[in-house]
This record gives C-alpha cells, structure tokens and sequence, in this order.
C-alpha cells in the first residue's frame, strides 16, 4: 500500500522537476499565444512564424496573422524582406502580396535585409545572394543567421559555431544547435535546449530552454519550445520613449542602452558608465571585484591572462606595443609582435584560412602562437 502511494508523488515530483527545467524564466521571457514551430525576428514590427502544419503568419497588433503559403522555414529581415523555403528545398521570395519562386534549392534561409540573404543548400553548402544569382561560399552548415549589418554566424550539424571574418570561417568554441544575432550579441541554443549569450569572447547562461530562437538589431528576441509555445524576451517590453517609466535602475537586469535610466547597458544590467574597458566588468557575474551594476576592475585571474590593475593602469598602454604574445588585444599596435589576432597577440599574421592564434578560435597550438585549426576547423572543409 505504501509504494502505491509513493508512486503518483514520484510522478508529480518528476512532473515539476521537468516543469522547472523546460519553462522560460517568467521574470525574462513573457508567453505569447499561437503555437509555431519557427520563428524569425527582423524588428520588433516584423516577426514572422511557421506554424506546426507549415502555415506562414506574422505578428500585426499583438495576434497573429495568417498569409498565404506553406513553408518548412522562413526569414524576415529589418527591412521587411522575407524569404522562405519549403520541405522539398524550393525558395519563395515575399512580394508584399504573394510568394515569388526563386531558382535554387535550399533547406535554410537567413536574411538581414534585402541585400544580406544567406543560405544552406540541402547537402549543407552555403550560398550567399548576390541580388541575381546564388554564389557558394566556403564550408558546409546546418543552420546560420545573419543581421543587416552583414554579421554571419553558422553552426554545423556536430553543433560546432562558426562566425564569417572576411572570406572565411573562424571556429568559436563552444557547442549550439541553434545561433541567431539580436543588437549585435550572439545568442543561441545549445545541444539541450539551454540558453546562452556571447559576453567578453565567452558564453554565458541566461534563462529558459528553447528550440529555436530569432533576434534583430533592434534587440528584439524571440524563441520557441519544443512544444511550440512561443516567447518574447520580456525587457524589450520596456518603452525607452516612455517618459512615464525613466528606465531601469543600476544593477537590474537590461538588453540595450536605452533601457537604462544610466543610458548604459553593460554585461547584461545597467551600469553607471559604460565600462568598456578590457579589465573592467559591471558584475561579479561577468568577474567584476565591485557590486552588480557599478564597473569594477576585474577580479585578478578572471581576465584571460591580461595583467589587470587599475583602470589608469589598463588605457596605459592601449597604443605602445608593450603586450607580450598571449595578452589579450583589440589592435596590432598594442603588441610587440605588431600582430592582433583573434583577440589575442600572435606571433605573426596567422590570416590563413586554416590558421588561428588561440584556442578557443579553433587553433590546435598555444594561445598566441599561429597554428593550424583542429580538425573540423573551417566547416566542412580540409585543412
């Protein structure tokens, strides 16, 4: 009798354990009715799905509008521009009133605007749209995101990330099923459906666990479960232009600047300058030694290696060629081998395509010594 008992409260415990590790975080992410099974953002007034059965729908006064189509997957992008693809790789581009078949075939699509559009051919080529006609570029993914700004991140079908630097692929360390850019800040999915952000060359968690999501450069974000329920980040619900609400106060969670009664937005809360500097954080979260909120000079051995003291100390030698290799850097002239590469100074140039002078950009040597990529380094390519 007692084990018949037991069981249903196993049930019901197990039952909340998962509803605790699957549910966004309410305080970050607020639900929106519909059901979708992908999502793209372009800006916060354009925000496009496709639903379970493969209908296409946009956002338009706070429900969801039904347009024509079936689709597997869609693109929307600031400007308006969407594209779209359907299970059988075919590509549709919007008119404003009807899809436009377009030559190709694709199984994913990424659009920033009309003159940023990207995608995944079937066997995982990558293309990019030159207004007329599809031109291949380097590699093999499962899924990429690019911004108007012409930002591309790719992840492959290993869950290994890539970032598009020029004319080729730099390996990001880490581990996504699912990449996407919101206000220039990489987000994405991992492996298990956790979600993470790229903070100072590093991913940190943030809350919920999603499927997919889509984010714009108007820092709009949204992302749905493996259920279909759908999401918005909740601090973009905030009104900069409100004068009734004067923005969040020094320490709270933010998204963008404008958020912030400080007019800074750093390390994810506002903070009381925008603490910029590569030894400076505004949260012990991020290795800051001061309080949420207020910058602060990083907590020694929490800044990748860099000799970290004062603030006056750290702009000391922004121009002077003093940094040693290894020593974390934004430009060649802070280094004494005159060589910044991949944030770091490097023994020389190391642009190959198959080279990189720091291991979590891929290379198979030492930070600061230009080395070939570990295997798989550029996506679906030999090196």
């Amino acid at each position: 009798m007692s084990g018949s008992l037991n069981y249903p409260w196993r049930l019901l415990v197990l039952g909340l354990i998962s509803l605790l590790y699957s549910s966004p975080n309410a305080a970050e992410w607020q639900r929106v009715g519909g059901e979708l099974q992908w999502i793209s953002v372009g800006s916060a007034e354009q925000v496009w799905g496709v639903g379970p059965k493969g209908n296409v729908y946009r956002w338009r006064d706070n429900d969801w509008e039904q347009l024509p189509g079936v689709l597997a997957q869609l693109s929307v992008g600031a400007d308006g521009t969407a594209w779209g693809v359907t299970d059988q790789h075919r590509i549709y581009r919007w008119t404003g009133s009807r899809w436009q078949r377009i030559d190709g075939r694709l199984k994913n699509i990424a659009v920033g605007d009309a003159k940023n559009v990207w995608g995944i051919g079937p066997t995982g080529y990558v293309f990019r749209w030159d207004g007329t006609r599809w031109l291949r570029q380097p590699g093999t993914l499962e899924q990429l995101t690019v911004d108007a700004r012409g930002a591309v991140w790719g992840v492959t079908s290993a869950h290994r990330i890539f970032q598009w630097v020029g004319q080729r692929w730099r390996r990001v360390g880490g581990a996504l099923q699912n990449v996407t850019l919101a206000e220039g800040v990489v987000w994405g999915v991992g492996p298990t459906g956790r979600v993470f952000a790229r903070e100072r060359n590093d991913w940190r968690r943030r809350a919920g666990t999603f499927k997919q999501m889509s984010g714009a450069l108007d820092g709009t974000l949204w992302a749905i479960t493996k259920t279909n329920d759908v999401y918005v980040w909740s601090a973009q619900s905030t009104d900069p232009q409100d004068t009734a609400n004067p923005g969040f106060g020094l320490g709270e969670h933010c998204w963008s600047n404008t958020q912030c009664a400080s007019g800074f937005c750093t390390d994810g809360v506002c903070c009381n300058s925008r603490c910029s500097g590569s030894c400076q954080a505004c949260s012990p979260a991020s290795g800051g030694s001061g309080v949420r909120g207020q910058c602060s000079v990083l907590v020694p051995g929490l800044n990748t290696g860099e000799a970290c003291g004062e603030p006056s100390q750290e702009t000391s030698d922004t121009s002077s060629g003093t940094r040693e290799q290894g020593q974390s850097c934004t430009s060649s002239a802070q280094c004494a081998s005159g060589f910044c590469t991949d944030g770091v100074c490097c023994n020389t140039r190391c642009n190959a395509a198959c080279q990189a002078c720091y291991p979590a950009a891929g290379s198979s040597g030492s930070r600061g010594q230009c080395a070939l990529l570990v295997p798989g380094g550029i996506p679906g390519e030999s090196c």
